[in-house]
């Protein structure tokens, strides 16, 4: 469910105008395999009639590798945009008039999950493969195609998708929701009967200079980037600003917050209550006296133990579930009495620990000695929202439309009236 204009203009008010990208490092991951993998792609162009680049189509404009141009020559060339489920494609028609100023007439949009769209790309690899000269190949009757791209974009989903089309049996290459599945060149693999055509699958390669730290954070959220390398709560808070600047607002719904927000620590707070996601933290109090202690913002709730043979440590657990933004104390129990799951108690005793709830967590508690602290998994909230994203949860988004709005439109010849 969508917000209203009215509502969406003032959560807008708020929000950022642009990301903070100073002091971020450009997230760059080039290991052996992609250099060795590269140069297998290199030794195996005398066998190959077509390079078809596979490419994620939620950035149909960056993140493409460069390398792929220089070191695989003028081979007949395709343009694969996978994942289109994914995208939004409101302005398919500029991405593709952006591409072909780039020198790219020949692009598909493909679901390799659906298989929509597959059909089209062994007639146009034939039309290309027959409107070049074959050099030494021309009397051979069989087409040898290599897909290229970055990690994570779909190749082997693709082969194993013309497979699935052309020769009705299973797939062939291995696929994995995360980068670095295919680690090598493999060999040759069958598509197609009528006309006979085998596909070289490969591992994906990046651009070991990644043009720009935004360009990084773009192929990260695809997943082409490993996680760790780039670090999973910045890539939330770089997916919270894109789907707030692009009003794509399910992420309010499907996690059940109040309302749209900027601020990330403040979504993934929400996101760790909600789906349990939490962690213990040992806080050194250093003091044995009572009185407030300051604990860590977002800190849930404590059940604590005190000194050995000191009552006063051996406090109730309250459930914050019931209990968020009131004001929780804990109460002595005494030693014949169980421990209840919930309880919110009035103070009465000189030994009561206390502990006041700012917001809806935890920020004080009068209590000697160290305590744990219960405090929101931030990094697997962090995870939960990516993976939510990249699922297609939250709506197909058009991550590159930045570039499209700066793309000028084609000029037009004035129509003559009259």
């Amino acid at each position: 469910m969508r917000p209203s204009p009215r509502a969406l203009l003032c959560a807008q008010a708020a929000w950022r105008e642009c990301f903070p990208l100073r002091g971020r490092e450009v997230a760059r991951w080039f290991p052996g395999h992609m250099a060795k993998g590269l140069k297998k792609m290199q030794s195996s162009l005398k066998v190959v009639d077509c390079v078809i680049e596979v490419h994620d189509a939620r950035i149909p404009l960056s993140g493409r590798n460069p390398l792929f141009q220089e070191t695989l020559g003028l081979k007949p060339h395709l343009l694969v945009l996978n994942k289109m489920d994914l995208a939004d494609l409101t302005e398919q028609q500029k991405i593709l008039q952006h591409l072909e100023g780039t020198g790219l007439k020949n692009v598909i949009f493909t679901d390799c999950v659906k298989d929509e769209n597959i059909k089209q790309i062994v007639p146009k690899v034939t039309e290309l493969i027959g409107s070049s000269y074959r050099y030494h190949r021309a009397e051979n009757l069989e087409y040898c195609i290599m897909v290229v791209g970055v990690p994570n974009v779909g190749k082997s989903s693709l082969i194993n998708s013309l497979r699935r089309q052309h020769l009705r049996i299973g797939k062939a290459a291995r696929v994995g929701g995360e980068p670095g599945i295919t680690r090598a060149v493999t060999s040759r693999i069958q598509v197609c009967e009528r006309p006979l055509m085998f596909l070289l699958d490969t591992p994906g390669v990046l651009n070991p200079r990644i043009e720009s730290v935004e360009t990084g954070l773009k192929l990260a959220l695809c997943g082409t980037v490993l996680d760790h390398l780039v670090g999973e709560e910045t890539m939330a808070d770089y997916l919270l600003y894109t789907l707030n600047q692009h009003g794509m607002l399910r992420y309010v719904q499907h996690y059940g917050l109040d309302s749209a927000c900027d601020d990330i620590e403040r979504v993934l707070k929400s996101v760790a209550v909600r789906l349990g996601k939490t962690r213990k933290v040992k806080v050194l109090t250093g003091t044995g006296e009572w009185g407030p202690r300051p604990l860590p913002v977002g800190s849930l709730a404590i059940p604590g133990r005190g000194q050995e043979g000191d009552m006063r440590g051996n406090l109730w657990w309250l459930s914050c579930s019931q209990s968020l933004g009131k004001f929780l104390e804990w109460k002595e129990p005494r030693v014949d009495e169980p421990v209840p799951q919930t309880s919110l108690l009035s103070p009465s005793e000189p030994s009561m620990a206390r502990l006041s709830c700012g917001a809806s967590f935890l920020t004080t508690l009068s209590v000697p000695g160290d305590v744990n602290v219960i405090q929101p998994n931030y990094s697997a909230a962090a995870y939960d929202f990516l993976r939510t994203f990249r699922s297609g949860l939250l709506g197909p988004v058009m991550l590159d439309r930045d570039t499209l709005q700066d793309h000028p439109r084609p000029a037009q010849t004035p129509q003559r009236v009259g």
